[in-house]
């Protein structure tokens, strides 16, 4: 079981929340000779990887032309949703190394140099906006809110998938604060959209998933242990897997709407 997080952290962007580890994913997976449908698994191992992104797309609304990806990262969740819609994806995300990776590795995607709260693309642009692995980032998410409602065209959706706290109140353990799926409905109800869908379960990936994922940390922890930042990676994958392991925590995807027309 792997799992990873995004380069934001307590409501301030950082532009390499690891620096160059960010880019050892894609690394890896050029040495292990990992592409097409694989890739997005090496390069983006999110806790409950593909089931809750399948699920998103399954309550969206169909067919989708575009969609943004707030803080996506080095694109591996943008990747798939790509591959699973057709859509074209604004991959927006403000480290720079990251954007390299995502760059690299999935060329068919739009990135942008920009910030969940501020993005610079056009009001009402998108069918859909999705937050992947980012709300738990973060002290303070109405600005994340307040510019998914910005993009979305009317009737459009807002995709949130994170992990969530167990139990019934918020967790918070650095760098991490997970919100109760209840409290990000609240968030979702506040701005006001329309609640679609609730979906929670276990936060392990599928099977398939975890192996592309598992691979690639085996190389990184065989060949990038003596290089700078690989104590801050090794301390955030068994931060997560500590909450995962003792129940702590559940993948969970939330889909809203914004009021049609």
């Amino acid at each position: 079981m792997a799992t990873t997080s995004h380069a934001i952290a307590h409501n301030s962007p950082i532009e390499n929340f690891f620096g160059q580890p960010v880019t050892w994913r894609a690394e890896a997976a050029r040495a292990l000779g990992i592409r097409d449908a694989e890739l997005p698994a090496a390069i983006s191992p999110g806790a409950a990887f593909p089931f809750v992104l399948r699920s998103m797309v399954e309550a969206m609304r169909s067919p989708m032309r575009t969609i943004v990806d707030l803080g996506s990262g080095a694109g591996g969740a943008s990747e798939y949703l790509r591959r699973a819609t057709g859509a074209s994806i604004f991959a927006v995300e403000p480290a720079e190394l990251a954007r390299e990776a995502a760059q690299e590795c999935f060329p068919n995607l739009h990135h942008v140099a920009g910030e969940p709260t501020l993005t610079g693309l056009p009001g009402g642009c998108a069918d859909a906006v999705v937050v992947c692995g980012v709300l738990s980032l973060l002290d303070e998410p109405h600005g994340v809110f307040n510019e998914a409602s910005r993009l979305l065209a009317p009737g459009g959706h807002l995709g949130i998938a994170d992990l969530y706290a167990a139990g019934d109140s918020d967790l918070a353990s650095e760098p991490n604060l997970f919100r109760t799926p209840q409290n990000v409905i609240d968030l979702c109800i506040a701005h006001g959209m329309e609640l679609v869908e609730v979906g929670c379960g276990d936060p392990t990936p599928s099977p398939a998933w975890s192996r592309v994922a598992v691979r690639v940390d085996e190389w990184i922890e065989e060949n990038c242990c003596e290089r700078d930042g690989y104590g801050a990676w090794a301390a955030d994958r068994r931060h997560l897997q500590d909450h995962i392991t003792r129940g702590d925590v559940i993948g969970c995807c939330i889909v809203a709407a914004t009021p049609g027309i």
